[in-house]
């Protein structure tokens, strides 16, 4: 199988040829600049300088050398678009694009998280307005966006974070009455104008919402935050391995990968891997973004395992 082919197989629940992988390939599983420059010079690449493309988070966009280094499957789509768009489409990678959509973390943003929980319970009216004009406006964004890549792009990333570290950020119900049905709606246009597949990036705690999102027409999750609250791995691959697409998981980065020994990571690596990789329906990734303290060898020895493992589980 190509890159591309055995993306494509395993977001329709196929089992591919080997265990597909993810190397900084959207704004969620990418590494932090300082440790793709210590990674580049540690791997013979003195000349390859971060090309930074998230300002916020001071990601670094792959290079093809790294890329192709840890056997990266698919590639992302950069803001510049559609010329890029062209070039990224005669690679034998899967090409994703980044496109937002996000109504509760919109709702932060425009009103302040705490002005905002309260009208989700008290305005409820001024909370459907809202969201009722920007749904219009993500239909128009991504209608605008389709048009530009043509059918380069083969996943579509959309974001909403519905979890903290322990619990939901919301209610299930607040959830299924006041923004399912905007989901629903928005996810519904993407995939029946694009047959792209819908990647919804939430971080946390969102055991609870699962299986409204698929409900709601999410393919694909990420970053599976399994040690958040009540997101066991071996309970979400049971009840969700064959409905969704796990992107992610393959190592917790806020306490294993930053903090965590070379055998601790290998370990639970190689056991993340054992549990979501069987049936397919899995990409591997680590869990969110290799922040700039994290070593080199901290993340040689992260592939190690899944260059070791990519063939057995598959």
């Amino acid at each position: 199988m190509t890159s591309r082919q055995r993306i494509l197989a395993t977001l329709k629940h196929e089992i591919p040829d080997l265990i597909p992988i993810d190397f900084g390939g959207m704004r969620s599983t990418g590494i932090h600049a300082q440790a793709y420059a210590r990674l580049a010079r540690y791997l013979g690449f003195p000349d390859l300088q971060p090309r930074v493309f998230d300002v916020m988070q001071m990601l670094a966009y792959p290079d093809r050398q790294l890329r192709e280094r840890f056997a990266s499957d698919v590639v992302q789509l950069p803001r510049w678009l559609a010329l890029e768009a062209k070039r990224l489409a005669e690679l034998d990678c899967a090409v994703l694009g980044p496109f937002g959509g996000s109504f509760l973390e919109a709702g932060f943003e425009y009103f302040g998280m705490e002005r905002f929980f309260i009208n989700l319970l008290s305005a409820p009216k001024l909370v459907e307005h809202f969201f009722s004009k920007l749904l219009q406006a993500h239909i128009e964004d991504f209608d605008r966006y389709r048009e530009a890549v043509g059918k380069r792009v083969d996943i579509i990333n959309v974001s909403d974070d519905l979890g903290s570290q322990n619990g939901p950020l919301i209610s299930p119900e607040t959830y299924r009455q006041v923004i399912k049905p905007f989901h629903r709606r928005l996810y519904a246009h993407i995939r029946e104008k694009s047959g792209m597949f819908l990647f919804l990036h939430s971080c946390g705690s969102i055991y609870a919402f699962i299986p409204d999102l698929i409900e709601a027409g999410v393919q694909i999750l990420n970053p599976i935050q399994y040690r958040a609250g009540d997101m066991e791995p071996r309970r979400l691959k049971k009840e969700f391995g064959k409905d969704i697409v796990f992107w992610g998981g393959g190592c917790d980065t806020q306490q294993v990968l930053s903090r965590g020994s070379l055998e601790e990571i290998k370990a639970e690596t190689e056991m993340m891997i054992r549990i979501f990789a069987p049936g397919g329906g899995f990409v591997f990734t680590q869990v969110h973004n290799i922040q700039p303290g994290v070593a080199p060898e901290k993340i040689l020895a992260l592939y190690e395992v899944i260059k070791k493992c990519r063939k057995a589980y598959s």
